[in-house]
């Protein structure tokens, strides 16, 4: 008899083990020290891609007015170090925006950014706690380019995607471009349309990630007459393969439009060849906004089920803001925000063998004030590292925040 207590004891904490919180997070640390009245920053990358992590560097990139007009920048750490170096410039125009930063070789990152309607690239490296910054190269050919991603391709080759202006509408493009043995961006390809056919209706928001040397970019298309997400693949940034639907459409009622409601896709390459995409979802009109996820067969490349992610604890009020980081231990991690406790904080859960965890407060982006619009990076060594918007009032002084997860293993 005492062994069947113990069986039930055991398997009636399973879940509640399973659900533990696996990351500890340190205090909160300001990411810039430019804050005050009429200065806002930003955090509104395509594929929520603000913050990267080499091998034994973390970097940030943001917009903020602080020097008047909307400028990009970066700040660089040692992915130890409790605070960000020196804030560096980027962009060199009138004004810049949407800027996102992937990592590139051991510790150097590509940085791409919308400025003045065009869109740029440039390499970030970070050697001896000194960061270097190269020259930046203009990648766009149109009038009007906007919503930039990039992701190494392979050494010396990135791959650019980005929505720009043909006709009334607005399209997915790509090109290649090649960076030198200094690791400086020279020269980019003549950009091409994913889909060849002119748009018949907008295609917004494209977000890239690579897993075993196949590129996967996603974006938002609404040639349906409502906003769906669509995705094609490519290993050598030429040939793609024909773009495919990847959420499920769902007619909401006769009221309320053709489909779901969709927006703000990201990505993210996990272990074993797959990839994890993750966006916000109103299938369920009434409360708003939901995070919903999908991840691909590792042997097809195509995408599954679409998933929901937070608990039923947050199935009642909307979630805005979805991110998502991976590694190649398989570790999946997405993080959003959400008023579930009355104040906007930052929550996030991870992949299980059962399904999504519980959802978690990232303690540090909780509480009074707004926190909002985050973007995460998993390290090596299994680290959560966090940065997000904090606001006293909604519409009050912003800051931009950052803090680090220590993994705990368990027991």
């Amino acid at each position: 008899m005492k062994y069947i207590h113990v069986l039930f004891i055991l398997i009636f904490l399973a879940p509640a083990l399973a659900n533990a919180e696996l990351w500890a997070f340190q205090e909160k640390t300001f990411v810039t020290s430019a804050v005050g009245e009429k200065i806002f920053h930003h955090l509104d990358s395509t594929g929520r891609n603000n913050l990267a992590a080499s091998d034994s560097t973390l970097a940030a990139v943001w917009e903020d007015n602080h020097l008047s007009s909307p400028q990009v920048f970066v700040a660089v750490k040692g992915i130890s170090a409790t605070s960000f170096n020196k804030v560096i410039k980027v962009s060199t125009g009138g004004s810049a925006y949407s800027p996102v930063i992937r990592p590139y070789n051991k510790n150097s990152f590509l940085i791409s950014w919308e400025q003045d309607n065009q869109i740029y690239i440039a390499t970030l490296s970070y050697l001896n706690s000194k960061a270097i910054l190269s020259k930046p190269l203009k990648i766009s050919q149109d009038k009007i380019a906007k919503h930039a991603t990039v992701v190494k391709l392979a050494d010396g080759l990135a791959l650019a995607a980005w929505s720009r202006k043909k006709g009334r509408r607005m399209q997915i493009v790509t090109t290649t471009v090649e960076i030198n043995t200094q690791g400086v961006p020279v020269k980019a390809a003549s950009p091409a349309p994913i889909d060849r056919a002119p748009p018949r209706e907008d295609q917004l928001y494209p977000t890239t990630s690579i897993n075993n040397g196949l590129v996967t970019v996603a974006w938002e298309d609404r040639r349906t007459g409502h906003t769906a997400l669509y995705y094609s693949q490519t290993k050598n940034g030429q040939i793609f393969t024909p773009y495919r639907l990847l959420n499920d459409i769902v007619q909401k009622s006769p009221d309320y439009g053709r489909g779901n409601g969709i927006t703000r896709v990201a990505i993210a390459s996990a272990g074993k060849g797959k990839v994890v995409v993750t966006w916000m979802d109103k299938r369920e009109f009434i409360t708003g906004y939901d995070i919903y996820a999908a991840e691909s067969n590792s042997k097809t490349n195509l995408f599954g089920k679409n998933q929901i992610v937070q608990d039923t604890l947050g199935n009642d009020i909307s979630q805005w803001n979805p991110t998502i980081t991976a590694n190649k231990m398989g570790d999946v991690i997405i993080a959003w925000d959400d008023n579930r406790d009355d104040t906007s904080d930052i929550w996030f859960s991870w992949k299980t063998k059962e399904g999504w965890s519980d959802d978690f407060l990232i303690d540090p982006a909780s509480g009074e004030g707004q926190q909002s619009a985050p973007s995460i990076a998993i390290d090596k060594n299994r680290s959560l590292h966090a940065i997000w918007i904090d606001q006293s009032t909604e519409f009050g002084v912003t800051k931009l925040l950052y803090t680090s997860g220590k993994y705990i293993k368990p027991k």
